[in-house]
């Protein structure tokens, strides 16, 4: 939408971001795009004025629809203005209909069913998704066994990943970081996003500086994260400034992912499902919790070589409990 284009009523005007959705804004009147008063990117105030609407027409008379019907509308090829709607707003029913895509009464039809939008936190995932899908990005795994974590609550393991990635981290920088304007940028602080499903979709809020917590501190902060991001009351500043992720999905891991990156970082653990399976110790075949765990990496910023030896790190410092073993408190 540019200054000077015509605009209808109920017509997608503007799309507003915030940190934990994108809403669309539709038009309240008819008419031509008069001035943008606030620019593409720019932030904006609550209340302030972001588009004025020259030659405002009554549409009083003309059957309304809300956007996503409009969206529907356009996608069939129907006119809206020679719509006669059952009520007063067109549906997406009426626009089926007239497209000659609607359910028989015994519910038949080639096109029934729901249609549900992408939009909103979900539709802003996607497309952060979809530029994830762009970069080039290979996945290492190796398999790590548990046993040392048999005893830690959920929180305690988590704990001893993210203490665990936090180590690896400091002896490998070229995995905290992040791709700028073509630049690999090495991070001083360890940031370390963790993966939640919330309500509206997935979030990842930051755990800060994981290394300078002692390992019930830090059980304690992924609670706190963990919880909020499921409420759907995580504060803005709790998702901001990630440098590396961990998406730790317990029983629903599945076997083995590869996750998407979480960009512009350049790298993301996968922890996926902990099971009993055979593995073979001083010559003996033993039964072992053990999981599949995948490192995704940008292959633009770093080779390799340098991601399995960060993966192989990250797998030590879990199977030995060493320092990061949630049930040390010192």
């Amino acid at each position: 939408m540019k200054e000077g284009d015509p605009v209808l009523r109920d017509q997608p005007l503007v799309e507003v971001e915030t940190d934990k959705a994108v809403v669309q804004i539709p038009s309240p009147v008819s008419g031509r795009v008069k001035r943008i008063l606030v620019s593409e990117g720019a932030h904006a105030a609550v209340g302030e004025t972001l588009v004025e609407i020259a030659g405002m027409q009554d549409d009083a008379p003309a059957p309304r629809a809300l956007p996503r019907v409009r969206a529907l509308a356009a996608e069939f090829g129907v006119d809206l203005a020679g719509l006669r709607p059952r009520g007063e707003m067109i549906t997406e029913e009426d626009v089926q209909a007239a497209a000659g895509y609607a359910a028989d009464a015994s519910g038949g039809g080639d096109r029934a069913g729901e249609r549900v939008p992408i939009r909103g936190v979900r539709g802003r995932i996607a497309r952060h998704m979809t530029a994830a899908a762009a970069v080039p990005t290979v996945t290492v795994v190796e398999e790590c066994d548990f046993s040392a974590l048999a005893d830690a609550t959920p929180y305690e393991r988590a704990a001893a990943i993210v203490q665990a990635a936090a180590r690896a981290l400091r002896a490998h920088p070229d995995l905290n970081a992040t791709v700028e304007d073509g630049d690999l940028i090495r991070h001083e602080r360890c940031e370390i996003g963790y993966a939640v499903q919330g309500r509206h979709g997935l979030v990842v809020p930051v755990v800060r500086d994981p290394a300078a917590l002692r390992a019930d501190q830090l059980a304690a902060e992924i609670e706190r994260l963990v919880e909020a991001g499921r409420a759907g009351t995580l504060a803005p500043e709790d998702l901001r400034g990630g440098t590396f992720t961990i998406t730790d999905a317990r029983r629903l891991g599945g076997l083995l992912a590869t996750p998407l990156l979480n960009t512009p970082q350049v790298a993301i653990l996968g922890v996926h499902r902990v099971a009993d399976r055979p593995v073979v110790r001083d010559g003996e075949i033993l039964a072992r919790p053990v999981a599949m765990l995948s490192l995704g990496f940008d292959h633009r910023a770093l080779d390799g070589a340098a991601a399995a030896a960060f993966l192989l790190d990250v797998i030590e410092g879990i199977e030995s409990g060493g320092p990061g073993d949630p049930r040390a408190s010192a």
